[in-house]
């Protein structure tokens, strides 16, 4: 059954003390009641210690839902449409859930349509997107594992897979981290904020040549950098002739020094980057690149 130290740390952590350290703290306390020393986290049996029956997959347009069962305890639901990794991440952040939904003695079900975004506007939210990352990629295990090899998307892979989790979140844990000198950066096909005010008001049908479209640009929706890192800005796009924008055009792996004018002093960047599509929760498919950065300053 669920353990009842949990809730309160993180209720009095919220009333001021340090919120992340305890939804930490508790996750730990939770791998040391079931003994889980490697990876990957057996998510059905750190549940059922937070009093989860079952976890399972369920046709549904959010990412996961925790529902209370009447005469006690849970079941975990996540969506069937998502990676495995995906999966994984929202069953953790559900289980995470459970602290507060002790606490709170809620009543009815607590569904989330987007998990793994670490949103600070919505506290309970992001703290339970950092217990999940905690869950599943636990820093001692990150530490062993990227230790043994230089920064690459081969390894980042790897990690995910011994881990069973995405690669953004791996990205995310190992950025934190700080063991690799390296950014992650993922791309996809996008506007700068005064293109999207002119699709808005685009121009009557037969009058678009008066006032050409914006066409889309590959640019940086996602930066985990380790600390130390330069500065790389989101939004910022890069051109057709990169090995970045080639990883998008071919969907395959590329490899290539890149150049970046971010500030006064032009990054060299030895890029990596592989196509990683996915589905997003409309059902509708997104192209996307994910690129490791290892970084050097031009002089």
């Amino acid at each position: 059954m669920p353990q009842r130290d949990g809730p309160a740390l993180l209720v009095a952590a919220l009333r001021g003390g340090s919120a992340e350290k305890a939804i930490r703290a508790a996750v730990d306390r939770l791998r040391m009641e079931t003994a889980v020393a490697v990876p990957p986290a057996p998510l059905e049996l750190l549940g059922s210690f937070r009093g989860v029956t079952r976890i399972e997959v369920a046709t549904m347009a959010s990412a996961g839902r925790l529902v209370p069962v009447p005469g006690g305890g849970y079941v975990v639901q996540v969506n069937g449409t998502d990676s495995i990794g995906r999966q994984r991440f929202s069953a953790a952040h559900e289980i995470c859930h459970t602290f507060f939904d002790e606490a709170r003695r809620a009543a009815s079900e607590h569904e989330d349509r987007i998990t793994g975004a670490f949103d600070m506007e919505r506290r309970e939210e992001y703290l339970c997107d950092v217990g999940a990352a905690h869950l599943l990629l636990h820093p001692t295990w990150l530490r062993d594992l990227a230790t043994r090899e230089q920064p690459s998307l081969e390894r980042l892979f790897e990690i995910a897979t011994i881990c069973e989790a995405s690669a953004e979140a791996t990205a995310r844990q190992l950025a934190a981290l700080g063991v690799w000198a390296c950014s992650f950066v993922f791309w996809e096909p996008g506007y700068r904020k005064g293109e999207r005010l002119q699709l808005a008001h685009a121009p009557l049908p037969g009058l678009e040549a008066l006032a050409p479209l914006p066409v889309p640009k590959l640019r940086a929706t996602r930066v985990y950098a380790a600390e130390g890192s330069p500065f790389f800005p989101l939004r910022k796009s890069v051109a057709e002739g990169t090995s970045i924008a080639a990883a998008l055009r071919n969907e395959g792996l590329t490899h290539a020094i890149e150049r970046f004018d971010v500030g006064q002093k032009p990054l060299v960047v030895d890029c990596q980057s592989q196509y990683v599509g996915y589905v997003n929760g409309n059902g509708e498919p997104v192209p996307r690149v994910l690129t490791v950065m290892r970084w050097r300053t031009e002089g």
